[in-house]
């Protein structure tokens, strides 16, 4: 499923990709500390592609 689209198939803006992203980053430290670094990876790509979308950045 595409990461930019919503349940309901609309198109997220780039805020609320970063909300959600915020949230990714808040549940972290409940998973297992073997797979911090792959889900700090993926956060980051996804921050780096949400903040490009934001014009003036």
């Amino acid at each position: 499923m595409n990461e930019d689209l919503d349940h309901q198939g609309e198109q997220l803006t780039p805020l609320v990709k970063i909300h959600l992203i915020k949230e990714e980053i808040a549940a972290i430290p409940n998973a297992p500390l073997s797979e911090h670094g792959e889900r700090f990876d993926r956060v980051h790509q996804k921050l780096n592609a949400a903040l490009s979308d934001i014009e003036g950045i």
